[in-house]
């Protein structure tokens, strides 16, 4: 689960960055834009366009992947498929008292 959590963790700073550097994209494609009416050059402009697009395609694969991926159902019919059908913790703790001998079954299907 501390696996799942840190990898959405991840995959939402990825969209909150990605957001970020898109709204810096499109500032900078409206002030090619101002520019280019008063006669600079269009390259800036395509430049910009073309980042934008591509950044907003990574925020929405970025979405997809996430929602494949943390699909409760999805977890659940990989589970039913994995031939792992228990996991045990099988733990032997050594404290100054002693042995600590504990089976923790994590969950089965």
């Amino acid at each position: 689960m501390i696996i799942i959590n840190t990898t959405a963790s991840i995959f939402f700073f990825n969209i909150v960055y990605l957001t970020l550097l898109a709204t810096l994209a499109l500032s900078n494609l409206i002030s090619s834009f101002k520019n280019r009416l008063e006669g600079s050059s269009i390259s800036n402009i395509s430049i910009s366009a073309i980042s934008l697009i591509l950044i907003v395609f990574y925020i929405g694969f970025c979405i997809w992947f996430r929602n494949r991926c943390f699909n409760e159902e999805a977890k659940r019919k990989f589970l039913e498929n994995s031939e792992i059908k228990s996991i045990e913790v099988k733990s032997k703790n050594k404290t100054r008292y002693g042995e600590n001998n504990s089976e923790v079954s994590a969950f089965k299907l």
